[in-house]
């Protein structure tokens, strides 16, 4: 009966797990796409930078004289698959150069010049300055005051431009073809996926029908603000959030373009400016009915596999206690056993966490790569996809890679055990590292004068030492002239090891709780996949140590490794 009502809790506690789980997988994969779409259109924002500097001259705005540019433009727009127009505008509005991409992906110069100076996108971008770049909200393409058919959704990047003399000339705009970002968006079998704008207007769904319904006439007006009314005055706060309303999981991220994007290149670095009023919700709706299959599963699981167990339990008990010794040794092998168990499922609960958390984003990656593959229609459209995938699988088997270390650590039970030199070892794996040292004249210091002996593995003591001295090198502050010292101690009658640099140093404020877990970093601009910590920490846990660790940015960073 305890383990029956033991058992009940366990399913109740499982039953809001669920909930909980589906909330974090659909957050990692909101985040995942809108990632996706800040690396889609981070080109657009590179390239209106590029040609609003280029040196362009008021012959390139007379039509009549800019037959030259045809070809260095046709070039470009032929590389770039996703845009659909390039054209450079004068400062009346009237187009004066013009490329499009036909359905065929050709790219053709129109003879027949629009006038655009009725157009949102000219009227804001006419009143930028130098060095600023406008993004369009997400519509349908018009051509000549008439919806484009079939329908193109659209993203315009622009910008003014000025000659050497810095008199404006127009502005140059280029159209980003937004319908492979959209089809990638909703590529998901399970989930009702839906994108929004900050008005409620359907811009991505399921149901194709409802998508621009706010702008396509003659159809049906659908918009989620109205559908959804409750649910709309919870997601359409400025916070990520998830909650459930009527036993549906609701998952919200928000895509502020002039944020998110605010960090890209040529804006971090003050060489340009963004102006934008885009903001996009990225919603993942998960039925309650989904939800409760995946709980029937899981319920007749546990209570299958509980039946098992006490069945087995009650065989083996009644034969154990037989007699009073035979019961005693049972009870001290379950708790044995019970202990191993703990420690183990903690082990692989971490493992299945891992791998979920870690693999999903890549396997999503793959997938939405495939789907733009798929739709290719041209080998050069394919081609500049194929680096992208070889780094995605790459990605993927340095993880598993990472995943085999770790197993492979926790499944080695018995490591050899010897009487270490702690001088030998050090000297070892700074042999390692010895020209990196003196070309980067850094000073290592040792002092193990309070101990030099230790039992522990060697291989694993090597492998904890080269991960905390590499960082230490590779951490550096070269604004400093660099140390690295390596000390042996007691601390409370326990054998220390403290490895200390003046290097970046880390934010423990920031970063405390996240120090020793699988694949984190903490300084952008170095390579590295982020497992030397978490295996350090594995490896001496896995020997009885432990690892302790303080730092201070711009100060450098100690560890100590506490037998």
């Amino acid at each position: 009966m305890p383990i029956l009502g033991l058992s009940s809790l366990i399913v109740k506690l499982a039953y809001d797990k669920q909930y909980s789980n589906l909330d974090t997988l659909q957050k990692k994969d909101l985040y995942y796409k809108k990632k996706l779409v800040k690396e889609l259109l981070n080109p657009i924002i590179a390239n209106v930078f590029y040609w609003s500097n280029y040196n362009f001259s008021e012959n390139d705005f007379d039509p009549k004289m800019n037959g030259g540019l045809g070809k260095e433009f046709g070039d470009f727009l032929i590389g770039m698959s996703n845009y659909s127009q390039f054209r450079l505008i004068d400062n009346m509005g009237q187009e004066v150069f013009r490329l499009n991409r036909s359905e065929k992906g050709n790219v053709l110069r129109e003879a027949i010049l629009q006038d655009k100076s009725y157009s949102k996108y000219f009227q804001n971008t006419n009143q930028l300055k130098k060095g600023q770049i406008y993004l369009s909200p997400l519509n349908l393409n018009v051509e000549n005051n008439i919806l484009e058919i079939p329908y193109s959704p659209t993203i315009r990047g622009s910008a003014p431009i000025f000659d050497s003399e810095n008199k404006r000339l127009g502005i140059v705009i280029i159209n980003f073809n937004a319908q492979k970002l959209l089809e990638i968006l909703k590529n998901d079998d399970d989930y009702s996926f839906t994108l929004i704008d900050n008005k409620g207007n359907y811009l991505a769904t399921k149901d194709k029908k409802k998508d621009f319904s706010h702008i396509i006439p003659n159809q049906e007006k659908s918009n989620f603000a109205s559908m959804h009314p409750k649910v709309w005055n919870i997601l359409k706060k400025e916070t990520d959030t998830s909650f459930v309303k009527d036993k549906d999981l609701w998952v919200k991220i928000q895509f502020n373009f002039k944020v998110e994007l605010a960090n890209l290149p040529v804006f971090q670095y003050k060489n340009s400016d963004i102006e934008t009023s885009n903001n996009w919700l990225l919603i993942n709706q998960i039925p309650y009915e989904l939800i409760q299959k995946k709980l029937n599963k899981l319920l007749f699981a546990v209570l299958v596999f509980n039946i098992l167990v006490i069945i087995f339990l009650f065989c083996f008990v009644l034969l154990r206690l037989k007699s009073k010794k035979a019961k005693k040794e049972y009870l001290r092998e379950l708790k044995s056993i019970n202990k191993k168990l703990e420690i183990r499922n903690y082990q692989l609960k971490g493992y299945n966490n891992m791998v979920a958390h870690n693999l999903r984003a890549p396997a999503t990656s793959i997938s939405a790569l495939i789907s733009i593959l798929v739709s290719s229609t041209t080998y050069d459209e394919a081609k500049v996809l194929f680096p992208k995938l070889t780094t995605v699988t790459s990605n993927i088997n340095l993880l598993v890679d990472d995943l085999f270390t770790y197993v492979e650590i926790l499944n080695n039970d018995k490591p050899k055990i010897e009487r270490l030199d702690l001088n030998e070892i050090v000297n070892s794996v700074l042999n390692i590292h010895k020209d990196t040292l003196l070309s980067n004249s850094i000073h290592v210091t040792q002092e193990f004068v309070e101990w030099n002996e230790v039992q522990f593995s060697r291989d694993y003591l090597k492998i904890v030492l080269q991960n905390l001295i590499s960082n230490a090198i590779k951490y550096r502050n070269l604004k400093n002239n660099s140390y690295i010292y390596i000390r042996s101690s007691f601390k409370n009658n326990k054998k220390i090891i403290t490895i200390k640099d003046n290097g970046l140093g880390i934010n423990l404020n920031r970063y405390n709780h996240e120090i020793f877990k699988f694949h984190k970093r903490f300084h952008k601009g170095v390579s590295g996949r982020g497992m030397g910590l978490f295996i350090t920490k594995t490896i001496l846990e896995s020997l009885g140590a432990r690892i302790e660790v303080e730092s201070k940015i711009n100060e450098g960073t100690i560890f100590t490794i506490i037998f």
